[in-house]
């Protein structure tokens, strides 16, 4: 059921249920989407300086607002310290932002390694995930995550217990 339990579509309202598309007037030019299971993240327009918005459920972090309290934003608020962003990609608990140049950014829950910045600390505001040449896709799953670089490699960090990875475990 599509409903705004914890702010996430952004219209002003929490626990509230949207059964046809809303319009979403955030007076802000957006150029990029994504939603998790209960967390929005979108990125604007280029003309606007491609900044990243956050709302929903704060759980572990995943909005990147600075906050370890769980909060929930039912509009838009903005993720300090990361601007020029083209795409963001939200996990369960997690979420990811890939630069215009390439550089990628975690934060939000860290006990899966979804992040890839090997520590098993939330994770409350952005933090570049090292280690990868210049980035050109990212996608965050439930527990985990994966980064396309360049030269067409598939980075993958997380949670692997489904095989997800796609990694050959010894």
């Amino acid at each position: 059921m599509p409903d705004d339990y914890y702010g996430q579509l952004g219209v002003g309202a929490e626990r509230v249920t949207h059964n046809l598309p809303k319009v979403c007037s955030f007076n802000i030019k957006v150029g990029y989407v994504s939603c998790g299971d209960d967390h929005t993240v979108f990125v604007s327009a280029p003309s606007e300086g491609a900044y990243v918005y956050a709302m929903g459920n704060n759980a572990e972090g995943k909005l990147g607002v600075g906050s370890v309290k769980n909060m929930n934003c039912i509009v838009p608020t903005l993720v300090e310290g990361i601007r020029g962003i083209s795409k963001v990609s939200c996990g369960g608990s997690h979420t990811l932002a890939l630069s215009l140049t390439g550089e990628a950014y975690s934060w939000g829950q860290a006990y899966y390694g979804a992040l890839g910045v090997n520590t098993n600390k939330n994770q409350i505001k952005p933090i570049q995930v090292p280690g990868l040449d210049f980035v050109t896709d990212i996608s965050a799953g439930g527990r985990h995550s994966l980064f396309l670089t360049e030269v067409s490699k598939v980075f993958a960090c997380g949670d692997a217990s489904q095989g997800q990875l796609g990694l050959q475990l010894q």
